[in-house]
């Protein structure tokens, strides 16, 4: 089985004042020793990085390159991009981000049903959450 990794976890995973730092530590590791096939797309990739190197540094932002080598990187391609951006226009809810609909259209596209995420969102569209 596969987990989706969110932005919020390679957030909570980088930066050590993050509330829930500790925790994704650990999800992190177990995913890793148990040989989970964790995967995330590129615009979360993008989206990490330039959340962490605004809220955090640059330097720390460079984790997300080590981190991401743990991961399938999906590619989103123009047909996914159309379609998120549909889903997240009619949704039409502050904290409902594009990437998130990204995430969800891919996740589902490839049969994953569980996020490693701890924003809600990824709760709502139906996805088992890693605790």
């Amino acid at each position: 089985m596969a987990v989706f990794v969110d932005t919020s976890a390679i957030y909570a995973l980088l930066d050590d004042r993050d509330p829930g730092h500790i925790r994704a530590l650990a999800i992190w590791h177990r995913l890793i020793a148990e040989g989970e096939d964790t995967v995330t797309t590129n615009y979360v990739v993008l989206e990490s990085t330039a959340l962490i190197q605004r809220r955090a540094s640059a330097a720390s932002a460079q984790g997300v390159g080590p981190i991401s080598s743990f991961m399938r990187i999906v590619w989103v391609d123009c047909p996914v991009h159309d379609q998120a951006v549909s889903a997240w226009s009619v949704a039409n809810r502050r904290e409902l981000s594009l990437t998130d609909c990204v995430s969800f259209i891919v996740a589902r596209s490839h049969g994953i049903d569980r996020a490693f995420a701890f924003d809600r969102q990824f709760e709502e569209q139906g996805f088992a959450l890693e605790r």
